[in-house]
């Protein structure tokens, strides 16, 4: 008659034997070891005591687990294959975990250094902001005024010898004729006059604000024999 051994089947560690085993031999409590991997307690406790449905969906539950290897200075592939193989086991025998929450409900703080990048896109928003107003200001310093000269018109041909240079500046500024300083009224309104000679005259009218770059516009006249 034939016999049969038995052999005793020895029951594998899951996932949650493994990793309490591995934070014991750090000398890690559950808080010490959820403060070191930047996670909520009750996070680490669900692992460890694989209560998957604890845990919020399938991608932030992979995310927080890798921080808890790498809290605990582990190999990454070999626990993340047994924690899907044992997710899905879950899903199958069980269905979807109840309390699976969409990603717009979870809390930022409970994104994997989450709070680190939100601050560092604030401070970049922030630095970005000010270096834009700083050239917007530095811009506005350094811009010429405005001028506009009312009269002559361009390449005016006259049998005068003495004319009126007439025209508008900003507020503040300063304005040469010829290297002569003109005055202007509040308005930035102003008239000058000058002398001509007999035939081609250039004018060189020039204004500017302090630190500001020169705005300069030239007329040319001739002055025709009577």
């Amino acid at each position: 008659m034939l016999g049969f051994r038995v052999k005793t089947l020895e029951a594998q560690p899951t996932l949650g034997d493994e990793l309490r085993a591995w934070r014991d031999k750090r000398g890690l409590t559950l808080n010490e070891a959820a403060e070191k991997a930047n996670l909520q307690k009750k996070y680490v406790r669900a692992f460890e005591q694989n209560n998957y449905e604890e845990l919020p969906e399938l991608l932030y539950a992979r995310n927080f687990l890798k921080a808890y290897i790498q809290a605990l200075g582990l190999k990454e592939s070999k626990f993340l294959k047994t924690f899907e193989t044992e997710w899905n086991l879950m899903r199958n025998t069980k269905g979807a975990p109840a309390n699976v929450k969409p990603s717009r409900g979870l809390a930022v703080s409970q994104l994997l250094v989450g709070p680190r990048i939100v601050t560092i896109v604030i401070a970049g928003l922030v630095g970005l902001a000010i270096l834009g107003y700083l050239g917007w200001q530095i811009n506005a310093l350094l811009k010429p005024p405005a001028l506009s000269i009312t009269y002559p018109r361009d390449d005016m041909i006259t049998e005068q010898a003495h004319i009126e240079i007439k025209g508008q500046v900003e507020a503040e500024a300063f304005i040469e004729i010829n290297d002569q300083e003109v005055i202007t009224d509040s308005e930035g309104s102003f008239s000058h006059p000058l002398d001509l000679q007999r035939g081609l005259n250039i004018v060189t009218i020039k204004a500017w604000k302090r630190h500001s770059r020169v705005e300069t516009i030239y007329k040319k006249i001739i002055l025709e024999s009577t």
